[in-house]
């Protein structure tokens, strides 16, 4: 990745700026090699390896400054790199908080001590941090985190029956559906305060569940999400074990604004079987930014 011509020819061709390359890191599950982490762009890589040249290069033939190289956006790999050159290096979790990083990330080139040389190695950092933000850069590292939620998601899903019933929860509602819907609750808005509304509510539910016992292997997965986890989820989910009723419950994380009914479609449709979960997420569930840095932190980086 740091040579600029063959960048310049390989664009000169028609090549595709924002092309995504396959994950550099290899790691081990099961006696197998895996691929950790998301695809990487050529913009992450040298923003990363810190090749002002061709970062420059590649945001003027077009380059998207915000999409995801592995786990960030670009601009995360930079503020990162401009961290460990131009503050203090500790490994104390909180010293690294208050100057602005993450913790969890230890991204960036070893601390430099010299002052001459110190600003030597800032200078072409600098230089990216402005192209990025001239270009309308961010720092994002969602992936970091929905990764994670996705992966979870994905075993939750592998973990199911093939005649599984899916109780899919809404703030309002409650539909169980199989191939398709086959009923529906609507959940009463008092609930909570209204002993006697969640008392009814689970007697509905109850009789329901009856008209179900004569299907072999009854088995119900309930997916909802993060706000409603114990007025509804969890009170179905007990409920599930008084009728022995095998359940499974996935609880939607809040970084993910996705309804149970969407969440469900975008991860079980075969069209998507190649697709990056992250592509998956973008395209049905598009959450906001989640930004490694305090913003008096990102302040200090960007004035660095």
């Amino acid at each position: 990745m740091g040579d600029l011509e063959t960048i310049r020819q390989y664009l000169n061709a028609g090549g595709d700026p924002n092309l995504r390359l396959p994950p550099q890191s290899l790691g081990a599950k099961d006696g197998q090699l895996i691929a950790v982490g998301g695809p990487s762009t050529m913009l992450g890589i040298a923003t990363l390896h810190n090749h002002a040249d061709i970062v420059e290069l590649l945001l003027e033939r077009g380059a998207d400054p915000n999409q995801y190289s592995q786990e960030a956006t670009p601009l995360v790999f930079n503020l990162l790199n401009i961290a460990e050159i131009g503050t203090p290096m500790t490994d104390d979790a909180e010293e690294r908080s208050a100057a602005g990083v993450s913790p969890q990330l230890q991204f960036g080139p070893p601390q430099i001590n010299d002052p001459v040389l110190r600003e030597q190695a800032l200078a072409p950092l600098r230089k990216i941090r402005e192209l990025l933000l001239s270009r309308g850069a961010i720092s994002d590292w969602a992936p970091y985190f929905l990764r994670q939620d996705a992966s979870d998601f994905q075993k939750f899903l592998a973990a199911l029956d093939d005649d599984v019933t899916f109780a899919l929860c809404d703030s309002d509602r409650i539909t169980f559906r199989r191939q398709e819907p086959i009923q529906q609750f609507e959940i009463p808005s008092d609930m909570e305060k209204n002993v006697r509304a969640g008392y009814a509510l689970e007697t509905k539910l109850a009789e329901w569940f009856d008209t179900q016992s004569h299907a072999a292997n009854l088995h119900m997965a309930i997916i909802g999400p993060n706000e409603i986890e114990w007025s509804v989820l969890r009170r179905l989910q007990s409920l599930c074990e008084k009728q022995n009723i095998p359940v499974s419950l996935f609880v939607i994380p809040c970084r993910i604004p996705c309804d149970a009914a969407t969440l469900l479609r975008a991860f079980t449709d075969p069209a998507h079987a190649q697709w990056d979960v992250m592509d998956i997420l973008n395209e049905y569930c598009p959450s906001p930014p989640i930004n490694p840095f305090s913003e008096e932190g990102e302040a200090q980086l960007r004035a660095l």
